[in-house]
């Protein structure tokens, strides 16, 4: 896997989360003792405090910013805006995209079609003009074509919910929550690489992950496998 910075590698930290808050909702098995129970300490994806590191913000986060959302790059007035919010003291934008390709460039992909990709390097090279720092707001849905390929990762609000419809067409807008897919699932790790690519290849300063999270309860098989393995028979019964 590339090396990106560390912000990325602990994006993984959301399946320990969840996994923790899993365990808190079990109720324990009659019978059973306390001893025989086991710890977080166990568990190979839990990082004692005295072993934790935490990820350190860029130092501009800590200076006095005046932060807008912007949503569409493509917007013919985009530009005009942006000269404005300089002028008004903006300092940081929120854009509204974009969101994860597939494949990745590093593996044959184009990564954004060339209308997206134009829009954001012009609206880009605006924001840098006037000293601005630039935030992604990262789409919490995965690319179609990763979807048609692991649709087995998406997320799963039932375990006897219906598969996914292979004749659905999931690049229409209103199909967009069919592409939610388990973080904990390879796809993560996928996405962290995608998003290294975007730092890239775009000089981006930040990211939002504001709907890349789960459900309270998911029953994506390969979640449930994956937690069955680190835990105990006790609790898994």
């Amino acid at each position: 896997m590339t090396q990106y910075p560390a912000a990325f590698r602990h994006f993984n930290l959301l399946g320990a989360h969840l996994v923790a808050v899993t365990l808190w909702l079990q109720p324990l098995p009659s019978g059973t003792a306390a001893e025989k129970l086991p710890v977080t300490a166990d568990f190979a994806w839990f990082t004692q405090d005295r072993d934790f590191r935490p990820v350190e913000p860029a130092p501009w986060v800590y200076e006095g910013i005046q932060k807008v959302f912007l949503g569409d790059l493509g917007n013919p007035k985009t530009l005009d805006y942006i000269d404005q919010l300089a002028d008004l003291g903006v300092t940081v934008i929120h854009t509204g995209g974009p969101s994860p390709y597939f494949p990745l460039r590093r593996d044959g992909g184009a990564g954004f079609e060339a209308k997206e990709r134009e829009q954001m390097k012009t609206a880009f090279a605006r924001m840098r003009s006037h000293g601005m720092r630039i935030v992604i707001g990262v789409s919490p849905y995965a690319p179609p074509e990763y979807i048609r390929e692991h649709s087995d990762w998406r997320l799963k609000g039932a375990l006897d919910e219906r598969p996914l419809d292979p004749s659905v067409d999931l690049a229409k807008p209103e199909n967009a929550g069919l592409r939610s897919m388990s973080l904990i699932t390879p796809y993560g790790d996928y996405l962290i690489e995608c998003l290294g690519e975007i730092f890239q290849d775009y000089g981006v300063d930040g990211l939002s992950f504001d709907g890349n999270y789960h459900s309270a309860l998911n029953f994506t098989p390969y979640d449930i496998a994956l937690f069955e393995k680190g835990l105990s028979p006790e609790i898994c019964g």
